[in-house]
């Protein structure tokens, strides 16, 4: 559910052409809630990602991803633009992990017909890792905020 608050982003974003406001909504439950925005986000030419983990288990094929893609797509009423590639195992993931999970994505790519935007790395990898470094993908290293529960 999306509050109203969500109404203030609107003015903000044509004000300011260099604005950037992020809805991670969560999948379909939270598509639905972005489609009632429909008018707003095509007026405003917002661009849309479409984030994966292949190592989710309801996303663990290229088929599997395009099926939630195309089901979010759906309810959202808008296209994705690109794809991030959000493969990790948590605080487990290793470069290894993330370079194995890459062509996973590049099918899942292909099949939908839309771009790799980049490929998340979390701290503490680091984006000079030779691994990581050799993928023929932009890399977007971002802080690990997962909540540890124990």
């Amino acid at each position: 559910m999306l509050g109203a608050e969500i109404q203030r982003v609107f003015p903000l974003v044509e004000r300011d052409e260099n604005a950037t406001v992020i809805f991670d909504v969560g999948g379909d439950n939270g598509a639905v809630a972005l489609g009632r925005y429909h008018a707003e986000f095509v007026r405003l030419g917002c661009t849309m990602l479409c984030v994966e983990n292949a190592y989710r288990p309801l996303t663990d094929s290229a088929e599997a991803m395009l099926e939630n893609l195309r089901e979010v797509e759906m309810y959202a009423r808008l296209r994705c633009d690109a794809i991030v590639n959000n493969s990790n195992l948590g605080t487990e993931t290793t470069p290894q992990d993330i370079a194995d999970a890459l062509p996973m994505m590049e099918e899942f790519s292909r099949i939908a017909g839309i771009p790799i935007a980049c490929t998340t790395v979390c701290d503490p990898l680091s984006a000079g890792d030779p691994l990581l470094s050799a993928l023929d993908t932009p890399l977007w290293q971002i802080r690990n905020r997962t909540r540890q529960i124990f």
